[in-house]
């Protein structure tokens, strides 16, 4: 005789569904992350949109923003942080989840 535990299931389909989750967020940091000063030159600001069921945000910032001027960032190497955030809302225990990946990128001058 197969006994199951309903509780037990739905736990380990909560556990899988939360790891599809992650695992599809973590897609689209990864891609929006390496996409940042590839698609288009990296500029102080945020971006957004949503891919299937995620919801991202890039943010860039200068990383010396306070004591480097726009003058010789156009002249020298500046570096940006880059950050990507993506939501997302779980399937199963539909619980809103998050996940953030922060980079520091060098931008050349033209």
């Amino acid at each position: 005789m197969l006994c199951l535990d309903p509780t037990g299931d739905f736990d380990r389909l909560a556990r899988v569904s939360a790891s599809q989750g992650e695992l599809g967020a973590l897609y689209v940091a990864r891609t929006r992350l390496a996409a940042a000063g590839v698609e288009a030159p990296l500029v102080e600001g945020q971006q957004s949109g949503s891919e299937d069921r995620y919801a991202w945000v890039v943010d860039v910032r200068r990383q010396n923003a306070e004591s480097e001027s726009e003058s010789r960032a156009k002249t020298h190497a500046s570096g940006y942080w880059v950050a990507v955030e993506v939501s997302w809302r779980d399937e199963v225990t539909r619980r809103s989840r998050s996940l953030q990946l922060k980079t520091l990128k060098v931008a050349l001058p033209k």
